[in-house]
């Protein structure tokens, strides 16, 4: 009984114990990235590492501008609804990391702009073992089951191996993560018709800045190189396209979500005459994930060695053309100490959902070792109480076994007689 209840005792505490390990575990896994950390944008732009001319590609275009007049565009027509970072976690499907990561070159329906940009549709079908059956028998061509899967394991290798390497003309995505690019898989999938991908779309929880860090890397820096010198108005006019480290100095957050869902003008001289510009109009993006490219961009000042880059601030801002009225420079308001503390402010709000986890995981803690407590003392005062009680004598009583007489006990005369007796009376007088 003694053992028993140290067992049920050291039971009791071990149960605590495992309980606060699993709950931090789970908090380290909810607080903690899924993904790659968020980087800087770096390099040149796409077109730049290609050495095309932006007019003679059709990468990064929907082939829709804005508006020209200034009356078009008095006001925003889709400004972000919500303050700074005030969602901790964005959910985005697969169909979302197409938009952020390939829509700008491969269009809606992923058929791209050939010969240029090439079709998503057939390498995905290939990947298909029920298509590829299907191609195969309209082909007259008899496969085994083998045969089809060793095929479109291979299809199936070479599309991952062009989303994370990249090709001679696809830029890589080695900013996604795994579970992004299983996710963005399923969704193509589902664009090219494969049976059952429709069951495969998994929602994914990301940070806001991780949606802008794809939107950025994989849509803006196809033309917008990373750093560079803010262009004047006679760039502009010239083809320059601004760097994305001076654009949260060019324009504001609001003017920002308008330049991209809907157009702007560009002014052209003191008087702020606007000419429609180059860019195209991504309205597929929501304002607010627009919002999150803006903060991206400005949290995360791109350098060369990928690194934020303070100094680019003060530097965008002394070559910020007075034509444009965004929101105050580093330069105009003296607040450069506030970008110094940037990546403190990052990782001060990346740890905030911990910060307030881990008040509920201490108390949580406590309250099972002070259960587990509670039921130690009571098993063991329950082990006090029986070992008082009064012992019981115990009597040992010798039983008999039962012998039953046999012949040798009788002799073979009796069991003769007895045996030949017609009733219970004859037999009593003979043995008598």
């Amino acid at each position: 009984m003694k053992q028993k209840a140290i067992s049920l005792a050291l039971a009791c505490w071990a149960l605590p114990i495992l309980c606060s390990s699993a709950l931090s575990a789970a908090l380290a896994a909810e607080t903690a990235p899924r993904n790659k950390p968020v980087t800087p944008v770096i390099g040149e732009s796409w077109l730049d590492h290609l050495h095309r001319p932006y007019s003679d590609s059709s990468m990064g275009k929907t082939w829709g501008l804005g508006p020209l007049s200034r009356a078009n565009q008095s006001s925003p027509l889709h400004s972000p609804s919500r303050s700074r970072h005030s969602e901790l976690w964005v959910t985005v499907h697969g169909a979302d990391l197409y938009r952020f990561n390939c829509q700008g070159c491969h269009g809606r329906s992923g058929l791209g702009a050939p010969p240029e940009i090439a079709s998503l549709i057939d390498p995905v079908r290939a990947t298909s073992p029920v298509i590829v059956a299907q191609r195969m028998k309209n082909a007259g061509m008899a496969l085994s089951r083998k045969q089809i899967f060793d095929m479109t394991n291979q299809a199936q290798a070479a599309l991952l191996r062009r989303l994370h390497e990249g090709g001679e003309a696809m830029p890589s995505f080695q900013h996604l993560s795994e579970p992004e690019i299983r996710s963005l898989v399923a969704y193509l999938q589902r664009l090219a018709g494969v049976p059952d991908a429709g069951h495969r779309q998994n929602p994914i929880r990301e940070t806001p800045d991780r949606v802008g860090e794809m939107v950025a890397k994989s849509t803006c820096h196809v033309c917008h190189g990373a750093t560079g010198a803010n262009p004047t108005t006679e760039e502009l006019l010239q083809g320059k396209i601004p760097p994305l480290s001076a654009l949260p100095f060019r324009v504001s957050r609001a003017q920002m979500a308008q330049k991209v869902t809907s157009g702007a003008g560009v002014p052209m001289n003191s008087a702020e005459e606007p000419f429609r510009g180059r860019m195209p109009v991504f309205d597929y993006l929501a304002a607010d994930e627009v919002s999150h490219v803006y903060e991206y961009l400005d949290r995360y000042p791109s350098g060369e060695t990928g690194e934020p880059n303070i100094a680019s601030y003060a530097a965008v801002a002394a070559t910020r053309s007075t034509l444009y009225r965004g929101r105050p420079t580093v330069a105009e308001s003296g607040s450069l100490e506030q970008s110094s503390n940037l990546a403190q402010s990052r990782a001060t709000r990346e740890t905030a959902p911990f910060v307030f986890s881990l008040p509920f995981a201490i108390v949580f803690a406590l309250l099972l070792f002070a259960l587990g407590g509670w039921i130690t003392a009571r098993e063991f005062a329950k082990l006090n109480t029986r070992t008082n009680l009064p012992s019981v004598t115990r009597i040992a009583i010798p039983i008999s076994p039962v012998r039953f007489p046999t012949e040798t006990d009788v002799g073979q005369e009796t069991v003769d007689a007895l045996s030949s007796s017609p009733g219970p009376e004859v037999r009593e007088r003979k043995i008598s």
